[in-house]
């Protein structure tokens, strides 16, 4: 059958019933006839999930709300884009919730073996929700939007291209979930509310990229978690969750050791530190200090594939040094054990004998997350013999009760700093020193 052109369903017609699968049904049968269909403003409950195919474009106007409720047994998707061009849209209020428990939308094949690509599909002004009694029971395997390759397990074709904005991901486990080769797609201008697991979960991808997005009211979860990932960019990628807890703390970034060359810019401030165990080949800006740098290469100020291999910006050699540093400590300090052990900050490696230098450390709370802003200041004296072994001694200045330790091998000094109950987390430290011989402090 050739698709007409648009259907506007009415809420008073034959099309809608108290019989969910009655409206199930009427709404695949305008989506079989016609390129795009309308659902009016109301709550419409519905059972059996909605296959969008290609060039089909179900549109949901101000008001329009499709619901699968509780009691429903059917596990399928509400909503699957399944072939190119397919496009499911709203007009910003306008919801689809999934109170069963299963995913809501899912990008991917109608059925297993299904194998072509899946290119140049649309969801756009939406607010795609979870069930909030699972929710609030503080479960985690509900996922609001899927992607998965058609060509899953023969290892041909793609789900590519696609563009997720303007939506609203709420109340569920994990908001979007990127499965294997799921790659080139975009994810602009999306917020994130009361989720429990993950907000981006994404797994053996590449080249996507997700721009201007916030996160709210989400304690314990990880906004953006890469495993096997590849030239992913996340840029204005902010939020402020919430802390979370000690046994599931919130975090911005979790890159496991397979993830490499992608960018990361915006701002951590959910109260702890980064997951970061890949090879060091991504770029990661937070609180507009680099926190993750690999090798400098190229020439004339050009950086190649943001590949950096030493953290260059936060290491100075000279007589006259100014640099700064970010840390981070967690977990995070409780009053049940106020204690935490001290964490390596600095190193200052003195190559020449008979050599003195001076640092002044200026160490301060940079997490939002602190009710305090604790600030602590030292200064570490040092010299090196003529058989150039390093000595060295510190004193306090005042601020917060963070206690120091000096290591020193040979022309090495180590510092290490304890944390404080207020001086935690995410930290800066900002150093300024004299020395009569160059030093290199990093």
């Amino acid at each position: 059958m050739t698709a007409l052109g648009t259907c506007q369903l009415a809420s008073d017609s034959p099309h809608f019933s108290p019989d969910p699968e009655k409206n199930s049904a009427a709404i695949q049968y305008a989506l079989n006839t016609f390129k795009k269909v309308v659902i009016p403003p109301g709550i419409f409950e519905i059972s059996d999930g909605l296959s969008i195919k290609q060039g089909q474009h179900l549109h949901l106007s101000t008001g329009a709300h499709l619901v699968r409720e509780l009691d429903c047994a059917v596990e399928e998707p509400m909503a699957m884009l399944s072939s190119h061009y397919a496009a499911l849209t709203g007009d910003g209020y306008s919801v689809i919730e999934n109170k069963a428990g299963g995913t809501v939308v899912c990008v991917g094949p109608e059925y297993v073996g299904h194998q072509p690509n899946i290119t140049s599909w649309l969801i756009d002004k939406l607010i795609l929700k979870g069930s909030e009694e699972m929710w609030k029971q503080g479960k985690t395997e509900q996922e609001l939007l899927t992607l998965i390759n058609p060509a899953i397990p023969y290892k041909k074709g793609s789900n590519y291209m696609g563009r997720v904005s303007n939506c609203l991901f709420r109340t569920a486990g994990t908001a979007i979930k990127l499965n294997e080769r799921c790659n080139g797609h975009m994810f602009l201008q999306n917020q994130f509310f009361q989720l429990t697991d993950a907000g981006f979960d994404i797994e053996g991808c590449s080249e996507n990229t997700v721009t201007n997005t916030f996160f709210h009211a989400c304690g314990g979860v990880t906004m953006a978690r890469l495993r096997d990932v590849h030239y992913n960019q996340f840029l204005g990628f902010q939020g402020e969750p919430g802390p979370g807890t000690d046994q599931k703390p919130s975090r911005w970034v979790d890159l496991d050791e397979k993830t490499r060359m992608c960018t990361i810019i915006g701002h951590n401030n959910t109260g702890h530190a980064i997951v970061d165990k890949s090879d060091g080949s991504n770029l990661i800006i937070d609180h507009g200090q680099i926190t993750g740098f690999n090798k400098l290469v190229g020439s004339g100020g050009f950086i190649e594939h943001a590949a950096f291999k030493s953290a260059t910006l936060e290491r100075r050699i000279g007589t006259d040094l100014r640099l700064k540093l970010k840390r981070a400590f967690a977990p995070e300090p409780s009053t049940s054990q106020p204690d935490l052990p001290f964490h390596e900050v600095m190193t200052v490696i003195s190559p020449g004998a008979n050599n003195t230098f001076q640092l002044k450390l200026d160490v301060t709370s940079c997490s939002a997350a602190s009710s305090n802003m604790g600030s602590a200041g030292f200064i570490v004296s040092g010299k090196t013999s003529s058989k150039k072994d390093i000595f060295a001694t510190a004193e306090k200045l005042g601020g917060d009760p963070v206690g120091i330790r000096l290591e020193t091998e040979e022309n090495r000094l180590t510092i290490s700093l304890q944390p404080s109950y207020y001086l935690h987390r995410n930290f800066l430290i900002q150093v300024e020193g004299v020395s009569s011989n160059p030093i290199e402090v990093s």
